[in-house]
């Protein structure tokens, strides 16, 4: 794993054809999906002291090695049983839907529904500072 800095407060984590990100906000931090090795908490809170937000844009296997590193899991309500079948968690799973926003000074985030990859596959859309971030290519 290679973190690579793209910009203020933004990080992504690099595992060969995986990526994760790190959001580094004023008072918390959000980790974006947890690629295909353990060890990414480790990783992470070696960057950030700040509590940490976990998100899976989706379930499938190269987004979950970390699951079970973060006490809860934020993702779409059509992934849940998808990631409850494949990797076993202990982790408490919460909900996000369309339209929810996700604050972390300075971005501000909206949750957005991309169904087909998978049914509850999301993507994060930080409108003011134009850009999108998902777990798989968008088309």
């Amino acid at each position: 794993m290679e973190i690579k800095h793209i910009q203020d407060h933004l990080m992504s984590v690099e595992e060969g054809y995986v990526r994760c990100f790190l959001i580094e906000g004023e008072n918390a931090a959000l980790v974006i999906d947890g690629g295909v090795e353990a060890g990414l908490r480790e990783m992470v809170e070696k960057q950030t002291s700040k509590p940490l937000t976990f998100l899976l844009t989706h379930s499938d296997p190269d987004h979950t090695a970390a699951c079970g590193e973060f006490e809860e899991i934020l993702m779409h309500p059509a992934e849940m049983a998808r990631l409850a079948q494949k990797r076993k968690t202990q982790s408490r799973f919460i909900a996000v839907q369309e339209g929810d926003r996700l604050d972390f000074e300075p971005y501000h985030f909206e949750v957005v529904l991309i169904p087909g990859h998978t049914p509850g596959s999301i993507a994060l859309w930080e409108k003011e500072k134009r850009f999108l971030i998902s777990g798989d290519s968008v088309t």
